[in-house]
C-alpha cells in the first residue's frame, strides 16, 4: 500500500494559523453580538422600567387616559426587550447571577408595581361609585337647621334633651355661626332678608348691642402704661368725627394740627395737595410772626413777665381739665354682671353686624368704632408683642394667646374697612413687626403653632398663626410666609400628617374631629397650596358627610356607623360622649365651611391645570355631590 506523505511542519503551522484565525473572527462577531444584544437589552430594560416610573408618577391624577398610555408603553417596552433576546436567549439567562437577568426582571418588577396602582386605583373608583349613596348632602335640611335653632332659641321653646353642650347657647358665636351658615348655604343668597324676617333681624342686632359694655378708663393708667400716644380720648374722637363729616381736608387739618404726639396718622388719598400746601404755609407764616415780636426789645420784658403767669395757669388748668378716655367692647352675652367684653366676643359681634348689614352710621357710630379700637389696643402689650383676652386679664402676668391675636387683628381689620366706607382715613396703630416677632416664637420644630411658646402644636392655633401672619404684611414685601420655603414647607407637612384614619385630627394622639377639617384645609388653602396634590378630596368628601344628621339636620362632633349608630369616642365621660353624638352649630358651621372650601379650591386648580385634567384626569368628585357643592358660598380662609 502506497503511504500518503506526511505533510510538512510548514504547512500544519499554515493550517492552524488559518483555524485561529476564523475562530478569532468568530469569537469578535459573537462578542459584537453581545455586546450589542446586551447594551440594547440595557437600553430596552431602562426604556422600559423609566416609562413605568414615569407611567406610575403620572397616575397620581387617575384618570382612564394614564391608563391607556400606560398599556401602550408596557406593551412597546415588552417587545423591544424580547426582540433583543430572541436570537441567542441561552447565552443571556444561562447563569442566575447575570446582570441581564437581573436589569430585565427590575423593569418587569416596575412594570408589575404599575399595574397594582392602577389595580388599586379602579378598585378606589368603584367605592366611590358604591359610596354615592353616603356622600349624599341635603342644603335645605341644614338651612331649616338652622333656621329652627333661631326660632327655639328667641322662643325659648328649646327642647329639654338632657345633654348639654358647650357649643350650644344664645351667645354671640352661637349667632355668629347660624347666621354663617345661612349664609353660606346658598350662594345666590344676596342677604338674611331673603330667608329672616325684618323683626328677626331687629331682635338679633338688639341682642348684640345689649352686649356692648362702655368703660371709662382713669387717665394715670394710660400714662402708666405709656400708650398715650395712640390711644383716642373723647376729645380726639369728637374731632375726627366732625372732620369726617365736613370732608377729608378738614380732617387732615385736626391730625396735622395735633401732631405726632397724637399718634395719628391721616391717609390723605382724597385730599387735595394745594390744600396740604395752604395748611403748611399758614403754620409757617404763624410761626414767623411770634418770632418776629418776640425779637422787638420792647415784647422782649413782656414775654418774661407772660411765661411765668402762663406756667402758672396752664397747671391750674391741667389739673382741672383732664383728658376722658373711654373704650367699648362686647361681651359674650348681655348679662354684664357675669361676663365682661373680650376680644373674641368683640370679633362675633362685628361679623353678626356685617351679615346683619347693620354698618351704617345709625347701627352703629363712628364714634363706637373709634372706642372699640381703644379697647383693642388697650389690650396691646407692647414690650411681648401680644394681645390679652379681657381687662381683667391685662392686670395679670400672661404669656399670650393665639387665638386672641388672631381676633384682635381681624378686629382692627374689619374696624378700618368701616371707616374706610366712612371716609374716615386714618391708620390703626398696630405693631406689625413687634406681633410678627412672637407669632414665629410659637412655632415648634415639629412645623406647627402653638398656642403660647413652648406648647404642643396644634390645628387651631396654626390656623390662627398663619391667617395672622397674612394680615401681617411686612412693608415693601409680600408676607412673612411667602419669603420663606423652608418654613411654607414644613408647615405643610405638618398640616399633611393630620390626616389620620381616613378623618382629621388638631394635634398628635387625638382622634379626628370634623371641625379639623376646616382648621387644617383652611390653613393649607391660605398656603395656596392645591388640596387634590395633598389628599383624596373623596374621601375627606366622605368623613364630613358621614357626621351629618340626615334626620334633623346639622354636623356632629364624630360619624355615623350604621344610620344612626355613632363611633364613640373614647372617653372617661359619658355626658360628654353624650354630647358628641348630638349635632351643634360650632361642627355645622365648620364642616359647611371645609366642604366649600375643597369644592372651590378643586374648581380653581381645575380651572389653573385645564390642559393637565383634560389629558390625565377626570371628574374626581361625583356629580351629583358636585351639582351640590356649586350652590354653596365661597368660604375663604384669611388671605389678604
Amino acid at each position: 500500500m502506497e503511504t500518503k506523505p506526511t505533510p510538512p511542519k510548514q504547512n500544519v503551522a499554515i493550517q492552524k494559523n488559518i483555524l485561529d484565525a476564523k475562530l478569532s473572527k468568530d469569537s469578535q462577531n459573537n462578542e459584537r453580538k453581545i455586546k450589542h444584544n446586551k447594551n440594547s437589552l440595557i437600553l430596552s430594560k431602562q426604556f422600559y422600567g423609566i416609562i413605568g416610573g414615569i407611567t406610575v408618577g403620572i397616575l397620581g391624577i387617575q384618570g382612564t387616559y394614564g391608563f391607556l398610555l400606560f398599556s401602550l408603553f408596557t406593551v412597546i417596552g415588552t417587545l423591544m426587550t424580547f426582540s433583543h433576546i430572541r436570537t441567542d436567549f441561552k447565552s443571556y439567562f444561562m447563569k442566575p447571577s447575570d446582570i441581564l437577568c437581573r436589569d430585565f426582571f427590575s423593569g418587569l418588577i416596575v412594570s408589575l408595581y404599575g399595574i397594582l396602582h392602577i389595580i388599586l386605583d379602579l378598585i378606589l373608583r368603584f367605592n366611590i361609585h358604591f359610596l354615592k349613596a353616603s356622600m349624599d348632602l341635603d342644603l335645605n335640611l341644614h338651612e331649616k337647621y338652622f333656621l329652627n335653632t333661631i326660632k327655639e332659641k328667641l322662643g325659648k321653646n328649646s327642647p329639654n334633651t338632657g345633654v348639654s353642650s358647650k357649643y350650644e347657647s344664645i351667645f354671640i358665636s352661637g349667632i355668629f355661626w347660624v347666621l354663617s351658615g345661612l349664609t353660606i348655604v346658598r350662594k345666590n343668597r344676596k342677604s338674611l332678608d331673603e330667608v329672616l324676617d325684618r323683626k328677626v333681624i331687629d331682635t338679633l342686632y338688639s341682642v348684640v348691642m345689649k352686649c356692648l359694655e362702655k368703660k371709662k378708663i382713669k387717665q394715670k393708667y394710660i400714662y402708666k402704661l405709656k400708650k398715650e400716644k395712640h390711644f383716642l380720648s373723647n376729645e380726639d374722637i369728637d374731632q375726627i368725627v366732625g372732620a369726617s363729616k365736613s370732608g377729608p381736608s378738614s380732617l387732615y387739618e385736626v391730625v396735622c394740627g395735633k401732631g405726632e404726639d397724637s399718634g395719628l396718622s391721616a391717609q390723605c388719598e382724597n385730599v387735595p395737595t394745594s390744600h396740604k400746601k395752604k395748611c403748611d404755609e399758614k403754620a409757617v407764616l404763624t410761626e414767623e410772626r411770634n418770632a418776629e415780636r418776640i425779637a422787638t426789645p420792647e415784647c422782649a420784658n413782656r414775654v418774661e413777665g407772660e411765661e411765668s403767669n402762663r406756667v402758672v395757669k396752664t397747671t391750674s388748668v391741667c389739673k382741672r381739665k383732664k383728658k376722658r378716655f373711654y373704650l367699648c367692647g362686647f361681651s359674650p352675652c348681655s348679662k354684664s354682671n357675669l361676663y365682661e367684653a373680650n376680644v373674641i366676643s368683640t370679633l362675633s359681634a362685628i361679623q353678626v353686624l356685617f351679615l346683619l348689614n347693620k354698618i351704617s352710621e345709625e347701627d352703629i357710630s363712628t364714634k363706637m368704632i373709634l372706642e372699640i379700637y381703644n379697647f383693642v389696643y388697650f389690650l396691646f402689650d407692647e414690650k411681648k408683642g401680644f394681645y390679652h383676652f379681657s381687662l381683667s386679664s391685662a392686670r395679670f402676668q400672661f404669656d399670650g394667646d393665639m387665638r386672641f391675636m388672631f381676633c384682635a387683628l381681624s378686629v382692627l381689620h374689619f374696624l378700618s374697612l368701616l371707616l374706610r366706607k366712612r371716609n374716615v382715613r386714618i391708620s390703626l396703630y398696630n405693631n406689625d413687626e413687634r406681633c410678627a416677632h412672637w407669632i414665629l416664637t410659637c412655632l415648634n420644630l415639629d412645623g406647627g403653632f402653638s398656642n403660647i411658646p413652648g406648647a404642643e402644636s396644634h390645628a387651631g392655633t396654626t390656623f390662627c398663626a398663619i391667617n395672622s401672619l397674612n394680615m401681617l404684611r411686612v412693608r415693601g414685601s409680600e408676607n412673612y410666609l411667602s419669603d420663606n420655603g423652608l418654613l411654607r414647607g414644613k408647615l405643610i407637612r405638618w398640616l399633611c400628617d393630620r390626616y389620620d384614619n381616613l378623618g382629621i385630627n388638631g394635634r398628635v394622639g387625638k382622634d379626628h374631629d370634623v371641625c379639623y377639617a376646616w382648621w387644617v384645609l383652611g390653613s393649607l388653602v391660605a398656603l395656596k397650596t392645591n388640596l387634590t396634590e395633598l389628599f383624596n378630596v373623596n374621601i375627606l368628601i366622605t368623613f364630613i358627610l358621614t357626621c351629618q344628621d340626615k334626620q334633623k339636620g346639622g354636623f356632629s362632633r364624630t360619624a355615623f356607623k350604621n344610620n344612626g349608630d355613632r363611633n364613640k369616642p373614647f372617653n372617661f365621660y359619658e355626658g360628654e360622649n353624650l354630647s358628641h353624638q348630638e349635632a351643634d352649630l360650632f361642627h355645622s358651621f365648620f364642616a359647611l365651611c371645609a366642604l366649600s372650601l375643597i369644592y372651590h379650591n378643586f374648581c380653581h386648580y381645575k380651572k389653573k391645570h385645564r390642559k393637565k385634567f383634560q389629558l390625565l384626569g377626570g371628574d374626581v368628585i361625583p356629580q351629583e355631590l358636585e351639582c351640590t357643592l356649586s350652590q354653596m358660598c365661597i368660604a375663604c380662609a384669611v388671605d389678604k
